[in-house]
């Protein structure tokens, strides 16, 4: 306690009989002091200090207490260690002991996060957990978890901490940082906000202060905000789409590699560019297929399929048939591309991309 602070206290006498020894004068090494009506009287002392009433008659009987502490004290001394009687050839003495308690602080400090997600948008399944941590002798010890939804986006610590009532002196250190999930295609942030504040009582007058505040910023007024803001990277891995389609000849036996295809791409409207994008030939059981066509974003890509007929024999009747593909890329939202696959042919869809010819010899 603060040495210089002052303490009053009242040191009540009554004689033989448990009468108050009223208006009677009393010597003591810090002057003489005259009782009031209920045989007390009052004095101050500082802390280690003493005082000693002296000639005091046999029997008289004395309750010490304290009339008035600075703030943050109190008495910690029994009531029995504070009363007793004055008996021949013996010194009595009471030690008043007190303990020393401010009030605790808050220390008003507003401490929000926010959470985005840059490459898709929020889907109603998406939950990140956040994580609140505070030092505690040289280890980090979890406080609060606060879990962000599409629904919020944002967390809130600021009960956990701004309405924290602080009673001790020292440097208050905290983290907040975003648990490492399992969502597919999601690289999570791995950012930690630290912060910190002091808790001092320079002046011992009862009251902790707040002081060095680090890692906050005034939000309008005198209020004091942490801000955190965390940001998830998503990439869905690319697709990759095979078409292919059906050779059959009437009139004599397929030959391997016998009739080439070609894959263009096509607008909206499915006029074709002037080259095919890929060409592909048919096998032995009349199955062929492109080189399977790469997609890295979501969309709808359209590409027409025909025969090429410009070298057809003059007894071989080609079909000339075009077919519309349509592809739609989607983000399954799992960290891939998926896709559907629609045919069209004359307007009407088809289950299969199919070139009938026919030989006459």
């Amino acid at each position: 306690a603060d040495s210089e602070k002052l303490f009053r206290i009242t040191a009540a006498f009554s004689d033989g009989k448990g009468e108050p020894m009223s208006f009677c004068s009393f010597v003591s090494d810090k002057g003489n002091f005259v009782s009031d009506k209920n045989g007390a009287v009052t004095f101050a002392l500082k802390a280690g200090e003493e005082i000693t009433f002296e000639n005091i008659p046999e029997n008289t009987r004395f309750i010490i207490s304290e009339a008035e502490m600075p703030a943050g004290f109190s008495l910690k001394n029994l009531p029995e260690q504070l009363s007793g009687k004055v008996t021949a050839d013996k010194n009595e003495k009471v030690i008043l002991e007190n303990g020393y308690s401010p009030l605790g602080v808050s220390p008003g400090i507003s401490v929000c996060g926010s959470k985005t997600i840059a490459g898709r948008e929020w889907l109603s399944s998406d939950s990140f957990t956040f994580v609140l941590e505070k030092l505690n002798n040289g280890e980090w010890e979890k406080i609060a978890e606060k879990t962000v939804t599409e629904e919020n986006r944002g967390f809130d610590f600021s009960e956990e901490i701004g309405n924290e009532k602080f009673t001790l002196p020292g440097v208050y250190s905290y983290r907040i940082y975003e648990k490492q999930g399992s969502s597919g295609g999601m690289t999570y942030d791995r950012t930690q906000y630290e912060f910190s504040f002091t808790v001092t009582d320079n002046d011992t007058d009862g009251k902790l202060e707040i002081s060095d505040i680090s890692g906050a910023e005034k939000s309008g007024g005198d209020t004091l905000e942490i801000v955190c803001v965390f940001t998830n990277e998503y990439e869905a891995q690319n697709c990759l789409v095979g078409i292919s389609g059906i050779k059959t000849l009437d009139g004599k036996a397929l030959e391997d590699g016998e009739f080439t295809f070609s894959l263009y791409e096509a607008d909206e409207n499915f006029l074709k560019k002037i080259s095919p994008l890929c060409s592909a030939e048919n096998g032995e059981d009349g199955v062929f297929s492109f080189s399977p066509l790469e997609f890295q974003n979501p969309g709808v890509y359209r590409f027409v399929v025909l025969e090429n007929t410009e070298k057809a024999e003059d007894n071989l009747t080609c079909d000339g048939s075009e077919y519309f593909v349509t592809v739609r890329v989607f983000d399954t939202g799992e960290g891939s591309l998926d896709y559907e696959i629609s045919v069209e042919k004359n307007g009407i869809f088809v289950k299969e991309i199919l070139f009938k010819n026919i030989y006459e010899e």
